[in-house]
């Protein structure tokens, strides 16, 4: 029995042996412990890098968007006081074109009993009912231009906060994901390319760059404003002669809203053949608002062409009265770079976010480059089933996360990064 326990029991070399082993053994299982911790750490911090410059970068996108919708805000409130304006010019006109006719009717009944004191009573409250409208109508006209002025102005001043703030929300959004992320050396690269994008994508249209904007405006003109114009009949007469009623308001040039309306008595120059022309103007008016009058005639709903005396009458009162001169025109206002173009575009954003421990060892720097984009889509299709293309003249700017560009990814990263070739 002794000799068999003896034999069982390790000698003490053999102890010491073991226990280098297990101490070994506990060493890797430390080393890999400490391994897997670091790399699970790195792989959070990676992600919340990522997470982190993600949202930086949508956010900042965001507000390019809704700068861009604000800007398309403004020009449709540019575009809803033009058309103010010219419904008080259409009214104004009209009003004038009223007293006259009422005016040369009295004339004409004054000599008949009763009828002369009616049309004079008449004639005599609407002169008076005239002079109110001119002045109210004025006043909505200055208003309208004055609101123009300030909305013009915002506009400018929107555009040139875009990448400032756009800039501070991508900062702050990095922050607020954590203190120890913030932009690293590189994104100030990136950045100047941002504001290069941002300048580059809009224009201000001033001059004969307005085009777009004036025939928005008079695509945006209500009925009363486009035409006043109306054929009355004379009865057993209709054949030989017939009343034409011509008005309407354009916008003439860039700058001066005009209004004219006539009314004149037609006879047709030969027997159930010949063309009606005019003989005798009942009733002109007109209406003009414009710091410098224009010098063109306009058709005013064939006002002109239709009846040509009553027409000269309207204009030469209308010069002799004088003009409104409180309405500078259409505003400079901001569009698209060459909104011709019948193609999508985008605005870009990016951002690099980087990792900045305090008081640790040396490590491989932790980055990550996210990129957004600021793209024209409807939340639904057009009505009338046609396509729209981006303008700064509908809200409908959104933006959304895109795959880092290799032109960004070399910008920050160097030419001889293996994924530059490879990112879209």
């Amino acid at each position: 029995m002794c000799t068999h326990a003896a034999r069982r029991r390790p000698r003490a070399g053999q102890r010491g042996q073991s226990l280098v082993f297990v101490l070994a053994f506990l060493a890797v299982l430390v080393a890999v412990f400490v391994a897997s911790v670091e790399s699970g750490r790195a792989v959070v911090d990676q992600q919340r890098l990522v997470n982190a410059a993600d949202a930086a970068a949508l956010g900042a996108a965001t507000w390019q968007a809704r700068t861009l919708n604000a800007q398309a805000y403004m020009n449709r409130a540019i575009v809803a006081n033009e058309v103010a304006i010219a419904q008080a010019v259409s009214l104004r006109s009209w009003s004038d074109y009223l007293r006259q006719t009422l005016a040369n009717v009295r004339t004409l009944t004054s000599a008949v009993p009763y009828v002369g004191a009616a049309t004079q009573a008449v004639a005599n409250g609407w002169t008076a009912a005239d002079r109110t409208i001119q002045v109210s109508a004025r006043a909505v006209e200055a208003s309208a231009s004055t609101v123009e002025q300030i909305l013009a102005g915002a506009q400018e001043a929107v555009n040139a906060l875009g990448p400032v703030a756009a800039a501070e929300i991508a900062r702050a959004t990095l922050r607020a994901h954590s203190p120890e992320i913030a932009p690293s050396a590189e994104h100030a690269r990136l950045e100047a390319l941002n504001v290069l994008d941002w300048r580059g994508f809009t224009v201000s249209y001033a001059g004969s760059g307005r085009e777009r904007l004036r025939a928005t405006v008079l695509d945006a003109r209500d009925g009363f404003t486009r035409s006043r114009s109306h054929r009355l009949g004379t009865g057993p007469l209709s054949p030989v002669l017939r009343v034409e009623k011509r008005g309407g308001t354009e916008l003439l040039g860039f700058e001066a809203w005009r209004g004219l309306d006539t009314l004149s008595i037609h006879r047709r120059s030969g027997f159930l053949f010949g063309r009606f022309r005019e003989q005798v103007p009942l009733g002109w008016g007109g209406a003009e608002d414009a710091l410098r009058p224009s010098r063109l005639p306009g058709d005013h709903d064939g006002t002109w062409r239709v009846n040509p005396s009553a027409s000269g009458l309207a204009d030469r009162a209308l010069r002799a009265h004088g003009r409104a001169a409180i309405h500078p025109g259409l505003p400079a206002t901001r569009d698209v770079r060459e909104p011709w173009r019948r193609d999508e575009r985008r605005l870009s954003y990016a951002v690099e976010a980087e990792l900045r421990r305090a008081n640790s060892a040396p490590a491989p720097r932790a980055r990550a480059l996210a990129h957004a984009v600021v793209e024209f889509a409807r939340p639904e299709p057009r009505a009338d089933g046609r396509r729209e293309y981006p303008s700064l003249y509908s809200p409908y700017w959104r933006a959304r996360l895109a795959p880092v560009t290799a032109r960004q990814r070399v910008l920050v990263r160097g030419p001889l990064d293996p994924f530059a070739a490879v990112a879209p």
